[in-house]
């Protein structure tokens, strides 16, 4: 029982590389922006962390990674691979990128400018792996916003064989 247990609780991590996929089609030529490195916010601790799972995938399909984590960022460095990109702001992280993803609510991500982040990413789309916002300021936003165990707002239905252009 206790290997099913950790073999759900390590699917989970890719629930957010599903709900992206989805969201944006192929990741191969994107870039995303991942804000949050750290197990938990206020620290530095890498142990356990998604992004350690996730970003080497999202590299894997081909995505551009751009990151941001006020404090972690030297120890991921050591981890993550040498094609990440680090930021030093949500700004500079979300600028230009096709789609951003939650992995740590830091208080620089909780409280970040939504409007700003919404004209400086490509697409409006964020995936939340914390559900760190309300569904209808999102939509209210006009994201197209996907969190954890919550339906998804905006963005319109996409068909799995539809093509990007």
């Amino acid at each position: 029982m206790l290997k099913s247990v950790i073999r759900t609780n390590n699917r989970q991590r890719y629930v957010v590389l599903d709900k992206l996929n989805e969201a944006v089609g192929p990741l191969n030529g994107k870039q995303v922006a991942v804000l949050g490195l750290a197990f938990k916010p206020n620290t530095d601790d890498m142990r356990e962390a998604p992004s350690l799972t996730i970003i080497p995938e999202l590299l894997k399909q081909g995505a551009t990674v751009r990151a941001f984590d006020p404090i972690a960022a030297e120890s991921a460095k050591r981890l993550l691979p040498a094609e990440v990109q680090y930021a030093g702001s949500v700004e500079e992280a979300v600028t230009g990128s096709d789609a951003c993803l939650i992995l740590t609510e830091w208080k620089e991500v909780t409280e970040m400018n939504l409007a700003r982040v919404r004209l400086l990413l490509k697409r409006p789309v964020i995936v939340d792996g914390r559900n760190c916002f309300p569904l209808s300021v999102m939509s209210e936003l006009g994201y197209e916003y996907h969190s954890i165990g919550r339906p998804p707002v905006g963005g319109e239905k996409r068909d799995r064989y539809s093509v990007n252009f």
